[in-house]
């Protein structure tokens, strides 16, 4: 009896131990699988924002970089090129083509400037034979306020970091760009006025239109609108279409993203705040500066220069030399 039981008990326990085994067993197959699956990478392209010019370093694929300082940039959209045919033509003299390239995959850099792919390590040629897989990295928007990267390609499998990703640094040098901020104010009292509406036109006739980064109307707010922070951009359209700057309580706005210091525009008053007459079109340049706009309550004349003054001077004249001719009539009756 004492035997049957203890058979039992083994039997029970060696069940027990071969199924753990199994299940561990199969557990440490799938990750392992996983961590050894060579047919594809995760890479991560990383995209930092300098405010200068920076040399150029070639960073190793395994080591990860955090930009020195550099800002990261949201927002940038990428096509990834399958250009292993292209490559593979002729190493030696690839200059990063990708004519008659297949798309590999697009993406839009996070708020942390990462996008990341998972691609083929392997790739055909053009005569068919398997090769290391060529992609080439195309930058197709670019952050407002900074320049385009240039093309790069990489070549798979490369070095991976110790999670197993393959880290790019493509860099963007910030551009210089201008801004231009104006004041609304009562031509009398000098107070800030709210609610009054501006566009803006350049020498051809076009006027401003701001637009997010695939050309999309945006909604803006008054006072100054930071173009670069929103990532918008600056087109040229008719007047029917122009977007609308409006000034805010503290009679402000604006807008930076300008990119010369030279071009002279012009801001139309169109919204004029109730009780006033709109102002005459000013004319600026986008010289970082800031300046007054005046509004003149309607009604009052202006105090020199303008029409009602004119109208003034004339008719005292005319009264003057009717008095005189008057005068001189009476004195010759007598």
């Amino acid at each position: 009896m004492k035997k049957t039981i203890a058979k039992k008990v083994l039997t029970l326990t060696s069940t027990i131990l071969m199924t753990l085994l199994m299940v561990l067993g199969f557990n440490g197959t799938r990750v392992q699988a996983d961590t050894n699956d060579t047919t594809t990478q995760n890479v991560v392209l990383t995209k930092y924002g300098f405010d200068k010019d920076v040399t150029a370093i070639d960073r190793a694929t395994d080591q990860m970089w955090n930009g020195n300082g550099a800002k990261p940039l949201q927002g940038v959209d990428f096509t990834i090129y399958n250009v292993t045919a292209n490559y593979w033509a002729s190493p030696k003299d690839y200059k990063g083509g990708f004519d008659s390239a297949s798309v590999a995959a697009t993406g839009t850099t996070n708020d942390k400037g990462q996008l990341t792919r998972a691609l083929p390590t392997q790739s055909k040629d053009a005569s068919g034979k398997t090769r290391a897989a060529v992609y080439l990295f195309h930058e197709t928007n670019p952050r407002a306020g900074y320049n385009t990267s240039a093309d790069f390609w990489l070549t798979l499998p490369a070095k991976a970091a110790a999670d197993g990703n393959v880290y790019v640094y493509p860099k963007n040098v910030q551009k210089t760009t201008y801004e231009r901020t104006f004041v609304k104010k009562d031509a009398e009292t000098k107070e800030v006025l709210e609610g009054a509406g501006f566009k803006i036109s350049n020498s051809d006739g076009k006027f401003l239109k701001l637009t997010d980064k695939d050309g999309k109307s945006v909604s803006i707010g008054e006072g100054f609108i930071d173009v670069l922070a929103n990532n918008y951009r600056l087109t040229w359209v008719a007047e029917s279409d122009a977007t609308v700057f409006t000034s805010d309580k503290s009679g402000k706005f604006g807008l930076n993203g300008f990119a010369d210091n030279t071009t002279t525009y012009t801001a139309v008053e169109t919204n004029v705040p109730d009780g006033y007459d709109a102002a005459a079109n000013t004319h600026f340049k986008a010289d970082n500066s800031s300046s007054d706009i005046l509004d003149a309550p309607s009604g009052i004349l202006p105090h020199t220069g303008g029409t009602g003054t004119v109208i003034f001077a004339i008719l005292g004249v005319a009264l003057i030399a009717f008095g005189a001719v008057a005068y001189r009539k009476r004195r010759n009756g007598f």
